[in-house]
C-alpha cells in the first residue's frame, strides 16, 4: 500500500490543530468538552491529562493525535474526509441538549408532565388512604 504524503501531511496537522484547539478551549475555561467528543478528536489526550494541562505527557499526547490523524488521512485519503463527517456526526449527536434546548422542551411538554405529576400524586393518595381505612 502506498501512502499519501500529502494527505499525512494535511492529517498531521489537522490533528496538531485539533489537540490544541482543545486544550486552549479547556484552559480559557469556554466550557467542558463533553468526553466522548474529546476521545474522538483527540483520543490520547486522556495520556496527556486533557482537564490537567500543565501535565508532563501533554506534549507527547498531543504528537501522538498528530500522528494518528497523518496516518489515518495517509490511509484512507479521501475518504479521510468522510470519516471526519462521521466523527462531527457521531459528536453532535451524542452530546447532551443545552439547558436552553431542555427548557424548551420542558415547556413543550408540560401539560403531559403535570398529568403524569397528577396521576402518580392521585394514586398515592388513594393508596394513602386505602391502608388508613384498613
Amino acid at each position: 500500500m502506498r501512502l499519501s504524503k500529502g494527505w499525512m501531511i494535511a492529517g498531521a496537522a489537522l490533528g496538531l490543530l485539533i489537540s490544541i484547539g482543545m486544550q486552549t478551549f479547556g484552559m480559557l475555561l469556554l466550557g467542558r468538552i463533553p468526553s466522548l467528543v474529546v476521545f474522538l478528536f483527540w483520543p490520547f489526550g486522556f495520556l496527556g491529562g486533557f482537564y490537567f494541562p500543565t501535565a508532563p505527557v501533554v506534549l507527547p499526547a498531543t504528537l501522538a493525535n498528530a500522528v494518528l490523524f497523518g496516518a489515518v488521512a495517509a490511509i484512507f485519503r479521501s475518504r479521510f474526509l468522510l470519516l471526519l463527517a462521521a466523527l462531527g456526526i457521531v459528536a453532535w449527536w451524542a452530546t447532551p441538549p443545552s439547558d436552553r434546548r431542555l427548557t424548551q422542551r420542558f415547556s413543550q411538554h408540560r401539560s403531559l408532565l403535570q398529568h403524569v405529576v397528577d396521576t402518580a400524586n392521585s394514586g398515592f393518595r388513594h393508596r394513602r388512604n386505602h391502608r388508613n381505612s384498613g
